[in-house]
């Protein structure tokens, strides 16, 4: 005897398919990443005049462990590193608890390598006030692509390509340029993806971040004279309109 035809759920929600090639998410994805690091690098001035890294050093340090330091220079060995060169070795501290830094170049500066224990940073120091700011507008301009990453993502799960273009014309400016966008096999009518209220504010936020990031210069980015510091925001997270984004870590060297 046959089976009964199971009958069809027609109010199931049925996911739709994504919009977008594994492959040209990973571009976009991509692109969010090295915007962020451009608009931070264009716009953080981490580094306020040429003071800034005795200041530094003396945040980290007090007067009779760096005398310490200076006087162990010829008792301990060189260690060589690609980034730093003959560095000494390499010292990291959290100034604020969403980035540390990475200081390197040791006995260019005339001192033994510290261990990371014996960093006192003093955010209260001479220079430190303006280098505070600077880290926490870095943490920003990461949570704000964090909102652009998120708001990709999701419309790639949700929305069918139509849609994607009409809430999130953006998003074509993270695609490659020299081929469609889009695949032309999925379907480009608009239909409303469901859940998009409250992304709404998202989108126009992520349009915004987006449109102010391609309009920055993107020559001279890279310092002329290293410091041998690098400054790395850790993954986190920031909620916008009850939804949470997903921030990546950042690395930017000065």
């Amino acid at each position: 005897m046959a089976r009964p035809r199971r009958r069809r759920n027609q109010n199931m929600t049925v996911p739709t398919k994504s919009a977008m090639t594994h492959r040209l998410r990973w571009r976009a994805e991509h692109t969010i990443a090295s915007l962020c690091q451009e608009t931070i690098t264009a716009t953080v001035p981490f580094v306020d005049g040429p003071e800034f890294l005795r200041q530094l050093i003396n945040a980290m340090f007090n007067q009779n462990t760096q005398r310490i330091l200076r006087e162990a220079k010829g008792l301990v060995a060189t260690t060589y590193s690609l980034y730093y060169g003959a560095a000494g070795g390499n010292v990291s501290f959290h100034p604020i608890p969403e980035a540390y830094l990475t200081v390197g170049n040791w006995r260019a500066h005339g001192m033994a390598t510290p261990s990371d224990e014996a960093v006192k940073y003093d955010p209260d120091a001479p220079g430190m006030d303006a280098f505070q700011k600077a880290l926490r507008k870095a943490v920003h301009i990461a949570d704000d692509f964090a909102v652009v990453k998120q708001v990709v993502n999701w419309l790639d799960l949700n929305a069918l390509a139509g849609a994607i273009r009409y809430y999130f014309p953006s998003v074509l400016s993270l695609l490659p340029s020299d081929q469609d966008k889009i695949p032309r096999e999925i379907p480009s009518r608009y239909i409303e993806p469901d859940g998009i209220a409250p992304y709404i504010p998202l989108l126009r936020e992520a349009s915004g971040t987006v449109a102010a990031a391609l309009l920055l210069p993107t020559e001279n980015l890279t310092p002329d004279e290293p410091l041998g510091i690098t400054v790395t925001i850790v993954q986190g997270g920031v909620t916008r309109n009850g939804i949470t984004c997903p921030r990546d870590s950042v690395i930017i060297n000065l």
